[in-house]
């Protein structure tokens, strides 16, 4: 059940990013800063709270 919520989140945050940006990636995913939280942390944290 993550892996399949993972996809979804990860398909919606570039779709966010790239709204954001206005244009395609100039870099490869992956290549800035890290996320202090992976997805599954972030939704532990959604459930836990």
């Amino acid at each position: 059940m993550i892996e399949e919520l993972a996809d979804l989140w990860l398909a919606r945050r570039e779709s966010e990013l790239r709204e954001r940006r206005g244009a395609e990636r100039q870099r490869k995913a992956g290549a800035g800063p890290k996320y202090d939280l992976v997805f599954t942390d972030r939704l532990l944290v959604t459930l836990a709270t």
